[in-house]
Formats: C-alpha cells, sequence, structure tokens
C-alpha cells in the first residue's frame, strides 16, 4: 500500500476512534442528564409540591427559583455544547469520507493490466462509503435531534396538581381549584390556606369584617367545604340527613335537600354528643357534592341540590360514633371506613366509590380498629400518597395501583387526628401516644428506619395538627397549643389558652388561624420564639368545625350559623 494510502487509513481510524469516543459521552450525558437533569430532578419536584402546600414560603420560593435557574442555566450550556459537538462531528464525518476516497480510490493507470480481481476494490469502496455515511448521518441525526428535549415550562401546572392533592378539577374543566376548599381542611386535607389578604380581627356583635350571617337549617358539626360560588355543609339526626348549599358571595341558602331512599326508622346507632350524625366533612369535585353520615349511608348531590345516588355502607361499629370525612382522588370518593373494637374483627377498610353511581370500585383491608381521623394526601419522592392513621399504624397509600406503600407503628388509643405535612415530612399524633415525625420515603415496616423523631407533650385528642414546613403546631384538650421545631423535634414554645379546640388549625398566610370552642378565632405567629397573638375574631356562639379559607375569605360554621369574614371598608 502506497504512503498516502496508509496516512489516510491510519486518518480513518483515528477520526473513527474520536467519533466513537465522542458518541460514546454525549450518550453518557445525554442519559444522565435524563436522570439527574431538569427533565427528571426529584429534588425540584419536591419542592415544588410543597409550594403548592406553603404557597407563602419565601424561602421555599426562592429555593425553586434558585434551583430552577441553575438547572435552565446547565440545560441551555448542554444544549450548546451538543449544538458544537454536532458540528464537530459533521466535520469528522467530512474528513472520514475524503480519507477514506483516497484509501479506496481506483490506482492511477498502469502499464501492466489489473487482475479480474483488482476491479471489486470500486465495489468495496462504494460498499463502505455508503455504510460509513448512512452509519454517521444516522450519528448526526441522533446528535442533533435526540438530544433537543422539550424544556418544562417555568410555571407550575396546577390542575395537575390539584388532581393529586384530591381537590379534582371538574370534569373537562380547564380552571385551577386553588379557589377552592373540597374537603376537610382544605386540598388535600392538609390546614394550608393559598395566598390572601386574610383579615385578622372580626365581630358578629360589632359588625366589624361581618360579611355575611345567616342560620344553618340543619344540625351537625361537619366543616364547611367550597366549590365556586357555593358552600355545602351537611346535618341530621338518626331519622333524617340532609346536604345544605349556600351561596358563597350572599349568604343565601340555595337548596337543603334530604338524602331519601333509604329507611332509617329501624336502624340503631349510638352516637356521642360530640360527634352527632353529621360530624364527617363533605367533599366536591366541582360536579356533585358527596357526603357520609354516621348511619354509615353515603349520599351525592349535584349543585343544584338533586340527590344523583345512594348507598348503605352498613352501620359502622364505632365507640364514639362515626366521624371521619372524605376525600376525592384518582377518580374515586375516599373514605377510611375503620370500625370494630379489635382489628383482628377485620372490620375496618379503605373504600373508593364511584363518584357517578356511588359503588364501590375498590376496597383494601385495613389492620386497624374503629378510628375518627381522616385520611389525607402528601407528596412523597415516589408519588403522591394517601396517609390514613389508626392505632398502631400510620398507612401509606398508594391509590393508582390500590396497594400499600409503607407502614410505621406509633399510635395508640382512639386515633382522631389527622395527619399533618411540611418540610418533606409527615407528622402524626393522638392522645395516648406521641408526636411522631416520619419521613415518607420508606417501603414496607419503616418503624425502626424512617421515624425522625418523636415527642410526648401536649397531644391532642380531636384537633388535628398543621406544618408550615418549620414548624409544627398541636392543640390538645384543655387549651394548651405547642409548637416543634419540624426538622429536630425540639419544643419551641407551648401556650395555654383560654378555651380548648376542637377545630383544627389552619397555616393562612404567616399566621395560624385556630378557631376554639368559644367561637373565638386566636391568630398569632408559628415562627417565633414564642407565642404571638395578632389578633383575634369572634363570632358569639360555639364553634365545633374547621372553617374554610377561599380568597381572603373565612367562612365559619358556628353552633346555629354559618358566618363569612372578610376584610370591609
Amino acid at each position: 500500500m502506497r504512503p498516502e494510502r496508509k496516512m489516510s487509513l491510519l486518518s480513518m481510524v483515528v477520526l473513527g476512534v474520536f467519533a466513537v469516543a465522542m458518541l460514546s459521552v454525549l450518550t453518557s450525558v445525554h442519559f444522565r442528564e435524563r436522570r439527574a437533569g431538569i427533565l427528571a430532578d426529584n429534588e425540584l419536584q419536591r419542592l415544588k409540591k410543597e409550594q403548592v402546600l406553603a404557597p407563602d414560603n419565601a424561602e421555599l420560593k426562592e429555593r425553586i427559583r434558585d434551583l430552577d435557574q441553575g438547572m435552565r442555566t446547565d440545560y441551555y450550556t448542554n444544549r450548546r455544547r451538543f449544538l458544537w459537538a454536532g458540528y464537530i462531528l459533521l466535520a469528522t464525518a467530512v474528513a472520514w469520507i475524503l480519507a477514506a476516497r483516497r484509501v479506496f480510490a481506483p490506482p492511477a493507470a498502469r502499464t501492466v493490466p489489473e487482475r479480474r480481481s483488482r476491479p471489486t476494490d470500486g465495489g468495496r469502496a462504494t460498499w463502505v462509503l455508503a455504510v460509513s455515511g448512512g452509519i454517521l448521518s444516522l450519528v448526526l441525526v441522533y446528535a442533533g435531534v435526540a438530544w433537543r428535549p422539550a424544556l418544562p415550562p417555568a410555571g407550575w401546572t396546577s390542575d395537575v396538581e390539584a388532581r393529586q392533592f384530591g381537590a379534582a378539577i371538574p370534569r373537562g374543566a380547564e380552571s385551577a381549584v386553588e379557589p377552592n376548599w373540597p374537603c376537610f381542611r382544605g386540598p388535600g386535607n392538609i390546614g394550608l390556606a393559598a395566598d390572601g389578604d386574610w383579615p385578622t380581627t372580626w365581630s358578629v356583635a360589632t359588625n366589624r369584617n361581618i360579611l355575611w350571617k345567616t342560620p344553618v337549617p340543619a344540625e351537625g358539626k361537619s366543616s364547611p367545604v367550597v366549590w365556586g360560588n357555593r358552600i355545602f355543609l351537611t346535618g341530621g339526626t338518626a331519622t333524617e340527613h340532609r346536604v345544605v348549599c349556600f351561596d358563597r358571595s350572599t349568604g343565601e341558602l340555595l337548596w337543603n335537600s334530604r338524602v331519601t331512599g333509604i329507611d332509617l326508622s329501624d336502624r340503631e346507632i349510638a352516637v356521642m354528643e360530640d360527634t352527632g350524625f353529621a360530624a364527617s366533612t363533605p367533599t366536591t369535585d366541582g360536579e356533585r357534592v358527596y357526603a357520609i353520615f354516621a348511619t354509615g349511608i353515603a349520599a351525592a348531590f349535584d349543585f343544584d341540590g338533586r340527590q344523583a345516588w345512594v348507598r348503605d355502607l352498613g352501620a359502622p361499629e364505632s365507640m364514639y360514633g362515626f366521624a371521619a370525612s372524605l376525600l376525592f382522588a384518582e377518580g374515586a370518593v375516599v373514605l377510611q371506613f375503620d370500625q370494630g373494637a379489635d382489628a383482628d374483627e377485620g372490620l375496618s377498610k379503605l373504600v373508593g366509590l364511584s363518584p357517578d353511581r356511588g359503588e364501590v370500585v375498590w376496597s383494601i383491608p385495613r389492620p386497624v380498629p374503629n378510628s375518627w381521623s381522616s385520611p389525607a394526601l402528601i407528596p412523597a419522592p415516589g408519588g403522591v400518597q394517601l396517609i390514613a392513621c389508626g392505632a398502631p399504624w400510620v398507612i401509606a397509600y398508594d391509590l393508582k395501583n390500590r396497594r400499600e406503600v409503607w407502614r410505621a407503628e406509633g399510635l395508640d388509643g382512639d386515633v382522631a387526628p389527622s395527619p399533618a405535612f411540611g418540610g418533606g415530612m409527615l407528622f402524626v399524633t393522638n392522645d395516648g401516644a406521641d408526636l411522631l415525625a416520619i419521613r415518607p420515603d420508606g417501603a414496607g415496616n419503616v418503624t425502626d428506619s424512617h421515624i425522625a423523631w418523636r415527642a410526648d407533650l401536649g397531644v391532642p385528642d380531636i384537633s388535628s395538627p398543621v406544618s408550615n414546613g418549620r414548624r409544627v403546631l398541636q392543640s390538645a384538650a384543655g387549651g394548651l397549643l405547642t409548637c416543634f421545631d419540624a426538622a429536630k423535634g425540639e419544643l419551641v414554645w407551648e401556650k395555654h389558652l383560654e378555651s380548648s379546640a376542637s377545630s383544627s388549625p389552619i397555616v393562612a398566610g404567616e399566621r395560624v388561624y385556630l378557631t376554639g370552642i368559644d367561637g373565638v378565632t386566636r391568630i398569632f405567629d408559628m415562627d417565633g420564639d414564642a407565642y404571638h397573638e395578632r389578633g383575634h375574631g369572634e363570632i358569639g356562639e360555639a364553634a365545633y368545625a374547621t372553617p374554610a379559607f377561599v380568597e381572603s375569605r373565612i367562612y365559619i360554621r358556628g353552633a346555629n350559623n354559618l358566618i363569612a369574614v372578610g376584610k370591609t371598608p
């Protein structure tokens, strides 16, 4: 082989090795970017989900902005690198083809006739050039197209997140769910309100910041839920169950519908005065409102008050009267139907009802006795989890796959408080046990591995805890408030209030709102080193339900009236 052909062949080898090496590096960067880059970053997704639950957290917003900006800078830097790599690969391909032409070019004319086998060099050269050109073309297409994934939007898809946290968008609608309060303690049953210009003082007696006050024509302790311009409550007795609807703007009673199609006359259900027959808060998906009563009767009504269906789930065996609230998640009305004096009776289950017909579409057995806690939805590294509490287990479920994800042992006695979530941590508590902080990223029995800390001071018997991500607060019987550092579990402050509360605290903006049985809502800071009250409101009657917080207005169910609170001139 002539020296120039040897040099061209060497060039082909070098250029080929270079192209393969560059392709390998680009492939490695591509898959590494998919695993940990802007397209699939677990940390960013976790922070954004926390932002949905804590929209007023300025520090969290800043962390999201910094992380998002850094990832987008990396994204565009990689895009430029891939573009220049494509140019280099293109130049390499051209140089490789030129070298290949020199190697496989026909020899100059000779005086001695060639052998008949020699002309096959031209055919071999054509084949090599065609194959190599095709391969390098595919490489260039792959480098130029496959490594250009779509950049996710900088904003947050509130409609998707709303579905994940139990506040379902109406079928076919595209509006965000933020202006609504679709279940007990707001979206996901977490106790966090959206940003708003929330009032810090009001009085029914003086009409200060009172928008309207309307009598409630049904006996019950369920909390109000809100969708659009409608507010829903439930009420009833041993022989009659009702769902009531009010106009959110004016307080006008729109309809008061009785549950029909079920005979309650011969159903013997024992309930305590503290619960009654309508302690469970309803839920709504924007098309219907769904209710459950202590008798085990579930029903659905459309927004005009027409009964869509009624379902008899059987009279629950509950010591104090059934009181768990409903939640809408993964296209089903979810009910934590815990009952029986002993878990061995096998009566407890998590139930999903069809929103259209009320049929039981799925059921998951639960190894717990009767409880009065309501399920909550939280964001976790592996996806949204439904958390249900009952002695002795805290259990996380994946509703998409209808399976248990993890469980932790630590509850005892009569479990009534619902879970709280903040700062990536789950908080559960009840009188007779401890306040537990649990990392929700485990699998199986995580009792020994994922309980970050526990505290035994100020645990509540009814009221649910709440967290803003930095602190976790709980309200015990007798009016004792305890505030803990969410990360370390250290007691930050405690305060004895004049009144106990059966309602749950709500974080709204930078403050906490806690409505006592005396009808007084105490408004205070959560992040200080001591209890600092920033205001209070009075409705002039007893209050047992947890208020709803929607668009800078607070809707409080008193013993006799529904009151709308908002800033007025």
